[in-house]
């Protein structure tokens, strides 16, 4: 199942975690600047977080990693590169 909630014109994307390897949740999260998601990430690398996928530039315009925190919840990180 997938939904998504509006905070505070923010938009958080959930689906359950079955279609990446079983975590609990996926909680996707878009970023506004490269920045920002570069920052987020380096903090992922320092927690020690397991890695999924590293983060760097996909074929669909984005750059995009995914982890899963030490709770097993599963995120995903989305910066959708202005054309």
């Amino acid at each position: 199942m997938h939904a998504s909630m509006d905070i505070s014109g923010a938009i958080i994307y959930l689906s359950d975690g079955q279609a990446h390897g079983g975590e609990k949740v996926e909680i996707v999260l878009d970023y506004d600047s490269r920045e920002q998601i570069e920052e987020i990430w380096a903090k992922v690398k320092k927690a020690g977080y397991e890695v999924k996928m590293e983060m760097e530039q996909q074929f669909w315009g984005a750059i995009y990693g995914r982890f899963v925190d030490a709770d097993g919840v599963g995120w995903q990180l989305n910066y959708n590169i202005p054309k």
